[in-house]
Parts: structure tokens; sequence; C-alpha cells
């Protein structure tokens, strides 16, 4: 009498125990279920466990409700697993079986709760990452992530926010701003940039991750630069002389190609007269916004000099002969998620004039170069990103010339670039279609 009476008390509290366990799988959310619409009926029927309308249970198993499993066993409710069996409501699991509700899972079972779940997909407290799902419609619904594009204009009406700094040593010795931003001319020598009209100023594309609502930039979002587009157009007279600059600087716009590059660069633009629009629409560049700072990842240019944003003083020698062949990345681009991949420079450069003779051999004619652009930190006014006014710190822009330095920034005063459009939706949604 007093065995059996412990014997039933013992198989009382393992009910007990049992059923509790399946009621926390049913009615706390689990934080690997991304659309728990689904409810997981747990139900104590013997030694069978019936998750969602599938009853797990083996069919030769002897030992139905023991603390302590033995080594050969298959039991299904056993505390302590041992190494071989194929459990499914063990409280530790094993290395290599399937349990499909352990409390612990393993790194190669089967056991998952998919992105799509439905009536019959089992679900455990840790997945693994490999779904099993079935072909069956449910009701379950599952929101793909969302993103806000903003785009950033470096023109207000007719002024220009952008500067494009040109330092030049020697004959003709400068050091000058000279204002950026506005397409106000064709260059004859920029693909679909020549026309004034659908490209009338420069912008910048940013991709932030949305909010839960998605309808705006979340909070400290990561960033991606998708598209970059900077008409430069100055001219400089000297003694009856003018030298017109007329070039545009492109990112994630013009297609390129594989052929002809410069050593370590794995794309160009073609020439010239082949430049066309290829709009990817997909991030070149990645970093992370905090607060006000969007800081960009790893960028492994080489040798990088950094920019000279005195108009005081000379640029070192290394600011001097920065050119498109060293302003490449070391090994896999990658590895270097942070940079400008591919950014190019098109255009003309032009004399008019009595003393053309004397301008510097390779100052003048068709422009066409690709690099590898390291970014700085860009600053936004607010945290309210798709209203906010964004500076960029001047960067360095390789130069052929070994006498020549230029560099670029949008950080006029208050005339940092300005938002001037926004869509949200999934990748699938979003256009880039706006100049």
């Amino acid at each position: 009498m007093i065995l059996a009476t412990r014997t039933l008390f013992i198989t009382i509290v393992a009910a007990v125990l049992l059923l509790s366990a399946c009621e926390s799988g049913t009615t706390k959310p689990k934080k690997d279920d991304v659309a728990p619409n689904d409810t997981d009926a747990v139900i104590s029927d013997g030694d069978d466990l019936l998750t969602d309308g599938i009853v797990t249970d083996d069919a030769t198993d002897d030992v139905t409700d023991d603390v302590t499993d033995d080594a050969t066993d298959d039991a299904t409710d056993d505390t302590t697993d041992d190494a071989t069996d194929d459990a499914t409501d063990d409280a530790t699991d094993d290395a290599t079986d399937d349990a499909t509700d352990d409390a612990t899972d393993d790194a190669t079972d089967d056991a998952t709760d998919d992105t799509v779940t439905d009536d019959t997909v089992t679900d455990d407290a840790v997945t693994d990452g490999i779904v099993t799902d079935d072909a069956a419609a449910d009701n379950d619904v599952v929101s793909a992530e969302k993103f806000c594009d903003v785009v950033y204009r470096f023109y207000d009406g007719s002024t220009p926010l952008g500067r494009f700094h040109n330092v030049k040593t020697g004959t003709g010795s400068r050091n000058t701003m000279e204002n950026a931003g506005i397409n106000g001319s064709s260059s004859t020598q920029s693909g679909p940039f020549n026309s004034t009209s659908e490209w009338p100023g420069g912008f910048v594309r940013l991709r932030f991750t949305a909010n839960e609502a998605g309808d705006a930039p979340a909070v400290d979002p990561v960033v991606q630069l998708v598209e970059y587009y900077m008409p430069i157009e100055f001219v400089v007279s000297t003694s009856g002389t003018n030298v017109t600059t007329n070039v545009d600087h492109s990112l994630g716009l013009l297609a390129l190609t594989d052929s002809g590059c410069l050593l370590n660069a794995d794309l160009c633009l073609p020439e010239n007269d082949s430049l066309s629009l290829d709009r990817q629409c997909v991030g070149v560049a990645i970093g992370q916004v905090t607060g006000t700072t969007a800081a960009w990842d790893d960028c492994d240019v080489p040798d990088y000099p950094g920019a000279h944003t005195s108009t005081s003083s000379t640029p070192n020698n290394d600011r001097m002969n920065w050119t498109s062949t060293a302003a490449q990345v070391s090994g896999d681009a990658l590895d270097s998620p942070g940079c400008g991949h591919n950014m190019s420079s098109i255009g003309n450069v032009t004399c008019t004039g009595t003393f053309c003779w004397a301008v510097p051999s390779g100052t003048l004619g068709v422009q066409n170069n690709t690099w590898d652009q390291v970014l700085p930190s860009f600053t936004f006014s607010g945290t309210t990103y798709q209203s906010a006014r964004v500076t960029i710190p001047e960067f360095i822009i390789p130069d052929e010339m070994d006498d020549v330095y230029s560099g670029v920034h949008v950080n006029v005063g208050d005339g940092s670039a300005v938002a001037a459009h926004m869509e949200c939706g999934t990748l699938a949604d979003i256009t880039c279609d706006e100049n």
C-alpha cells in the first residue's frame, strides 16, 4: 500500500511538472517567434507529446517517465537525457538528437520556428535556423524588413551647397574653394549628366532602416549610401586665358565594366561616348547612425592621406600625389563595406584664350577616372533624419597631376545638404528615380 501510494504520488508530480512545462511553452512568447499566430497545444497523453496537432512519440520506448534515463532507451519525458536517444521533451538535450520541444536546442536538429509559421510546425525555445515548414497556406502574416530612402540635395534653388577645393602649385598656383552642386551646363563628355534638365544638381541618397511603423527612419538606424552625384563647374581666368572645368562625380548611378580598368580596380567606367545609366538602387557603402553622426564601416585603402582643408597652406606631398591608381581597396572589396566603391569623375576640361599653350600637359581634355572613396562621417542637424540637413566634411579626390590637390565637401555654413524626398517600404517597393 505504501509503495503504491508513493508510486501514485511520483506519477502525479511528474504529470504536473510535464503539464507546467507544456503550458510554459504555449503561453510565453518566444523571442524567435517572428509571427507566432499559431498556438501550440501541448497535451500530456501518457508519454506522448502533442505539439501543434502533431504527435511526437516513438513506437518502441519502454521507459515513459523516469527521472534519470538509461543509456539505451528512447524515453520521451526524461529529465536528464543520455547521449544517444532522440528524446522530444528532455530538459537537457544532447548534441545530436532531433528534438522538437527541448529546453536547450542543439546545433543540428530540425526543430524550428520558421518565419512563415503554420499549424503544423513545432517550435523549441532556441531555434537553430533550419526552417521546417509544409507547403500548406496558413493565416500567419510575415512582414519583410522596411527601409526609408532620403534624398539630400546639394543645392537650394539656385544656390550651390557644395564646394570643390582646388590647390595648384607651380605655374598658375592657387588654393581656392569653388562652388559645386549645380549642373549649369553640359560638359559634352558626361553621358546622361549632359542633360541639365534631367540632372539639375547634386544629391546623395541615404537608406535607413525603418521604424516599426515603417514610415520613417528608425532611432540610430543602420545607414547605406545608395547614390551620389556632384557636378563641379568653375572657370579659372588668367591674362585673358580661361580654363573651364566641367566634371561630374558620381556613385551608384552609371554602368560599369571590368574591361580596361586600373590595376587592383574590379570595375571602372567605359569610354565617355559609351556612358549610360545603371541605377542598381542598392547600397554601395554601409555604416551606423548614432544620434546625429553617421559613421561608415571599414574601408581598407592603403596609405589614404586624408583631406587638407586649409586654403592658407599647401598640402603635403602625399596629398598632392594622390591618384586613382593609389585609391583602390586592398584585397576583396567585400572586406571594405564602408568604402564608396567605384566612385567616378567624368567630363571635360577646356581652354580658350591666348595662353592655352602654357596650361600644363595633362590638365586639359576628357576626364574619366574610377576609384574607391574613403568616406568621412556625415553629420545631421537633428535626429529626425527625413527633415534634417546633412554636413559632409571634405574628403580628398584623386587627381592624376602631381601638382594638384582636389577635395569636396558639403558644409557651407548653414548651407548643408537639404532633405528633399523620402520614400519608405520594402526593397522591392523603393524606386531610385529621383534626381
